[in-house]
């Protein structure tokens, strides 16, 4: 690690109790975010909610798009956003594929431990050092990107959900609900007084939203 890599990749996943679970992967080369080589995957063969093997399908998926020529390059470090468990995957999915010669490592965010298959310990590098820097400056983007795409695919899901058949919720109305609750069963949990106090919602709105998801 004394020596920045040129081309460092990163992955990271998102779901919000197992909905809409998608993965990312960041690009990086020479310390530089490489945008044209970010990618966005929906996970297609994962329920519930399972880091692990939502690692192993995004991976899984580069990997062979480098061996079929839908990747560009191949990476001299692909990172992953978790900890030993997370690597051990990574790897499993590198041998299967028949790559064991990338390098790989994952950071822990918790406490910012490095882990990589050449040391049995956890790497920690002092707090402000350039590598952890460029370290986390990779992996913070790699969870922004994957973040910004989990909202939108669920963003698109809530506007053609069960909402569009409430009376008084439009468009608008349904963009403040979907900043307001993570999840459609959230916001069935929800109570009157809590919709009442979202603002933008005025009290006959959230009534008919509570009506709505509490027949009596």
């Amino acid at each position: 690690m004394a020596v920045c890599p040129a081309k460092i990749v990163c992955f990271d996943v998102s779901n919000i109790q197992g909905d809409e679970s998608v993965a990312s992967k960041v690009s990086f080369f020479r310390e530089l975010p490489d945008k044209i080589h970010y990618r966005r995957y929906k996970i297609r063969d994962v329920t519930g909610i399972n880091d692990y093997a939502m690692i192993r399908e995004a991976l899984g998926r580069m990997l062979r798009g480098i061996r079929e020529g839908r990747e560009s390059f191949i990476p001299d470090l692909i990172m992953i956003d978790g900890g030993r468990g997370h690597l051990n995957t990574a790897l499993k999915v590198l041998r299967e594929e028949g790559m064991e010669r990338i390098e790989m490592i994952a950071i822990a965010e918790r406490f910012e431990h490095v882990f990589s298959p050449k040391f049995r310990e956890p790497i920690i590098f002092p707090a402000g050092t350039p590598v952890l820097h460029l370290l986390e400056k990779v992996r913070d983007e790699a969870h922004r990107f994957a973040i910004t795409y989990h909202r939108s695919l669920k963003s698109k899901k809530l506007e053609s959900s069960l909402l569009d058949q409430i009376d008084g919720v439009g468009a608008r109305r349904k963009r403040i609900l979907l900043k307001s609750f993570d999840t459609l069963e959230d916001l069935k949990r929800a109570n009157l007084e809590r919709l009442r106090g979202i603002q933008g919602i005025d009290s006959v709105t959230a009534q008919k939203i509570f009506d709505f998801f509490h027949p009596r």
